[in-house]
């Protein structure tokens, strides 16, 4: 164990080197202090710069809009002037889409006629079969009958 009598010159000793370092942070402090707010001060200073950049840029669009607000109001204008003029497109048009439903009902039954017709035209090819053998006797017995007594 120590002796008691060196103790408090320990202790002394202790509080003297403490107080040192104290007294080294305390001389570092200036510094630290002018390296950490001098970088918050440079930090602040460009945030300040962007967005007084952003500031213009947003002042710029603002005026573009505003310049454009004329032609959006003509054309606004020119669009309400056009309701009269569809709202009559649009009854004229009505009527035309029941008449077209009434033509398709009108072409699908020209196609089932279509059909039919085809199958007329293969039985008239058979009566045509039949018929034309006999058109050249009917030609005759016709010539026959006039010759006859009483005939045209």
């Amino acid at each position: 164990m120590a002796n008691p009598l060196f103790l408090p010159a320990r202790l002394v000793q202790q509080a003297l080197e403490d107080l040192a370092g104290v007294t080294d942070s305390v001389r570092r402090m200036p510094d630290l202090l002018e390296r950490g707010f001098g970088s918050l001060e440079k930090r602040l200073d460009r945030l300040i710069d962007e967005s007084q950049e952003a500031a213009k840029v947003m002042d710029a669009q603002k005026d573009s809009i505003d310049s454009l607000r004329p032609r959006l109001e003509a054309t606004e204008e020119a669009i309400k002037s056009l309701k009269p003029e569809l709202t009559a497109i649009r009854e004229a048009v009505d009527p035309l889409s029941r008449q077209l439903v009434a033509l398709e009902a009108v072409s699908t039954q020209l196609e089932r006629l279509d059909e039919r017709m085809r199958g007329v035209e293969g039985e008239l090819s058979e009566v045509r079969g039949v018929v034309e053998p006999l058109g050249s006797a009917t030609e005759r017995i016709g010539r026959m009958s006039d010759r006859l007594p009483g005939g045209s």
